[in-house]
């Protein structure tokens, strides 16, 4: 790849999404801080989602949209993506 196309959003991606526990609170003044990066940005590097199943389904969204070829993580297959499967299962 040429260093103008490592630069572009579609090229490379990473995201991040998460959803507020059950019992638990986000931090006072997180959601407008989420919402002053997308307009700042342009784009969705953090979501913020409402329940598990929500999550999950943002998850395998963004990854069907990607198409990827590899995913990298720390223990990925033995653990994680086990997980994953599970969860989106039940």
């Amino acid at each position: 790849m040429t260093a103008s196309e490592l630069r572009k959003s579609s090229i490379l991606s990473n995201f991040t999404i998460l959803r507020k526990l059950e019992d638990g609170i986000l931090a006072f003044g997180f959601m407008k801080k989420v919402d002053d990066k997308k307009i700042k940005n342009g784009m969705n590097a953090l979501i913020v989602e409402h329940s598990e199943r929500a999550l999950l389904n943002c998850l395998m969204n963004k990854l069907c949209k990607l198409d990827t070829d590899v995913l990298v993580g720390h223990n990925i297959s033995g653990f994680d993506l086990d997980v994953l499967l599970h969860k989106s299962q039940v």
